[in-house]
């Protein structure tokens, strides 16, 4: 049961969440508390001014419960209200009365039963609301008044014990409605809470050497490494382990250590005054006799494979009668838990449940329609085998120019000057950049200084040997002689070097290698000022004027469907070429024709991770407008497959490449 929707939401006081935690309220333990606690998250929940249960005991009424906002001590009005609750027990409908005084008062009573009894809700709203309004929160209010007439049903309030047999009969078919492990533990641990009248009911389940709760009442989610869980778990696992039952009621003097000591910790950590514990045996199997009679296979023990804790937290003990109780639904219990204790045991049972149960389905009601189907599967495995198409992979790449040139620092330095801009035409030979080496330079003025000086020496060298030879020193000149020879030898190596000093200071001009256009953006913020060693990428030039080609990055999965189609080409004519159909992105309109016609030899990691091989393509006639580095996705022709293939090729590739290998 749903809360109701509001069609209006700006109009009804309602608050959808506090409904809901009325609802969760309802949910609880059944106690005069918890109802009261339901009754005032109610009231809080639609806005009234004050909610009373009433029940009719013997043409009497009594107020059982009563929340509001503040006292209200109006006898008249009092006496009014009570009319208001007498005329909807009697006419068993809904009474919505609008009192007339100063502060005006609107009025709800809706009437409902607890067992034998008559009961009504109140709901008195101090202020006057618009039909509308009235409207919505009396539906509101029917919907809640169900969901407690439930609650106040399953409470202490209205003893339980006429019906309990009723109840036990209701209790075993709720038992027979799912077949999952959970949802038959959680019926246990709820319904029969109810009908033993205790405040907890946990169910604990053998799952290998160990013990499990399995459910508890009130909890859709257990903590099962919480104290609580662990105290009832060790406390189920030595009942189940020595097969006894534990009544316990407030003392623990009769108990073997063993269970003491787990008990113990229940009472320490719980809070239990009066527990009841009861394993659960596994079912005696049944035979079939002589004449088809069916008989009970008596097992040589009984073997616990569950066992149920029932508590309270009252000192005062459960009524004499807890035990009968528990004797009547045991049978039930034990015999539903085992069964889907057994089932959740069969590998995939949901599955095979489905699959069953859709077969079932078939055969009984869609007989003609299960016969096409078949059909038409048979069909479509045959044309999936059988019916070739075209298979095509794709591929994303860039349109450049065939010719281009990437232009690298011939030394180091530091860049000085960028002669050019992005996108700027070239000549071949045109300066790009000039750099700038503070050690080459220093070098070069070092070493024209050294040269200068050895040819001031060598020209007075000649002049003492002029000289000497005129004055007739012959020994004075023999030695000038060896003085120059040997200042020449050093001249000689100091101007080769000199000159090697201005060829590197000609590798400072970078110049362009080609003409064609400069392939890169800001140039002159990324690269002034900035130092670049040896062989350092600095830009790149391409011909534009020239031929262009797709140079696509193919993943490497896919690379085998290529090569596939170029060697059977090859093996059918000297033919090598791929047909590759592509778009620019920047167009997507149109599409334009090419031929693949190299592949690399090795692969390489794309940007994205994933391994790519790349592959080149030459453009046909009717070409797109050409910009460089423009970004294309290709459709790349890998000749006939099967229909399957095609539709099918990357699960198949996964099955192939993961599972079947």
């Amino acid at each position: 049961m749903s809360a109701p929707n509001s069609t209006d939401a700006t109009a009804s006081p309602i608050d959808r969440e506090l409904l809901r935690q009325f609802r969760e309220a309802c949910s609880l333990v059944p106690s005069r508390e918890n109802i009261a606690v339901a009754v005032g998250v109610l009231r809080n929940a639609i806005g009234a001014h004050r909610v009373c249960l009433w029940n009719r005991q013997n043409d009497e009424f009594q107020l059982v419960l009563h929340n509001s906002e503040g006292s209200d001590n109006s006898h008249e009005q009092l006496g009014q209200h009570l009319n208001v609750v007498v005329a909807a027990i009697q006419h068993v409908r809904t009474q919505i009365v609008q009192l007339e005084q100063s502060n005006a008062s609107l009025v709800l009573a809706i009437p409902f039963y607890v067992e034998d009894s008559s009961a009504a809700l109140e709901v008195v709203f101090e202020e006057s609301l618009p039909e509308k309004v009235i409207a919505v929160l009396r539906e509101a209010i029917e919907w809640a008044v169900k969901i407690l007439a439930e609650f106040v049903q399953r409470s202490s309030l209205p003893s339980p014990t006429p019906h309990f047999w009723q109840a036990a009969h209701d209790y075993s078919i709720s038992l027979q409605r799912t077949l999952q492990l959970n949802n038959v533990a959680r019926v246990v641990a709820n319904d029969a809470a109810v009908l033993l009248g205790c405040d907890r009911l946990s169910v604990v389940l053998k799952r290998g050497p160990r013990a499990r709760v399995q459910a508890v009442t009130g909890q859709s989610e257990i903590n099962r490494r919480g104290d609580c869980a662990k105290s009832i778990r060790q406390l189920a696992q030595q009942l189940m382990r020595h097969n006894e039952l534990l009544e316990f009621n407030g003392t623990q003097d009769e108990y073997p250590p063993y269970i003491s000591k787990s008990l113990a910790d229940v009472v320490r950590v719980n809070g239990t005054k009066v527990l009841f514990a009861v394993p659960l045996c596994v079912p005696e199997k049944e035979k079939t006799g002589e004449e088809g009679t069916v008989q009970k296979k008596t097992s040589p023990e009984n073997i616990p494979y569950g066992c149920l804790i029932a508590e309270w937290f009252q000192p005062s003990p459960p009524t004499e009668d807890v035990k009968s109780k528990l004797n009547s639904i045991l049978p039930a219990t034990t015999q539903s838990l085992w069964n889907a204790r057994q089932l959740s045991r069969i590998p995939f049972w949901r599955a095979q449940h489905t699959i069953g149960s859709a077969l079932a389905k078939l055969r009984e009601r869609y007989r003609y329609q299960s016969l096409a189907i078949i059909t038409a599967l048979a069909v479509a495995i045959v044309l999936c085998i059988f019916m070739t198409l075209p298979y095509r992979i794709t591929a994303e790449g860039e349109l450049l120019p065939d010719v281009r040139r990437r232009v690298f620092a011939a030394i180091d330095g530091d860049v000085r000057e960028v002669h050019v801009d992005g996108g700027e035409q070239v000549t071949e030979g045109q300066l790009l950049f000039t750099l700038k080496n503070e050690e080459l330079e220093a070098e070069i003025i070092s070493v024209n200084s050294e040269v200068g000086e050895k040819r001031q020496q060598l020209r007075a060298l000649i002049a003492r040997w002029d000289e000497a030879v005129k004055s007739a020193r012959r020994a004075d000149a023999i030695d000038l002689q060896g003085e120059i020879e040997s200042m020449r030898v050093e001249l000689n190596g100091l101007e080769r070097r000199q000159d090697v000093l201005k060829e590197r200071e000609k590798l400072l001009a970078v110049k362009s290698p080609i003409a064609g256009t400069v392939a890169s953006f800001q140039i002159a913020e990324k690269l002034i000022g900035k130092p670049v060693s040896r062989g350092e990428y600095l830009t790149v030039i391409m011909d534009e004027t020239g031929p262009w080609r797709l140079e696509l990055a193919i993943p490497e999965n896919r690379i085998s469907q290529v090569k596939k189609n170029l060697n059977e080409q090859s093996l059918d004519g000297p033919a090598t070429d791929t047909n590759t159909r592509y778009i620019v992105l920047t167009d997507p309109e149109v599409s334009y024709e090419s031929t693949l016609t190299e592949l690399s030899t090795r692969v390489e990691p794309s940007r994205d991770g994933d391994p790519t091989v790349d592959g080149y393509a030459r453009l046909a006639k009717a070409q797109p407008t050409l910009r460089i580095g423009a970004k294309v996705r290709a459709r790349v022709d890998c000749g006939p497959r099967s229909l399957g293939y095609v539709l099918f090729g990357d699960v198949i590739d996964f099955v192939r490449r993961y599972l079947w290998f």
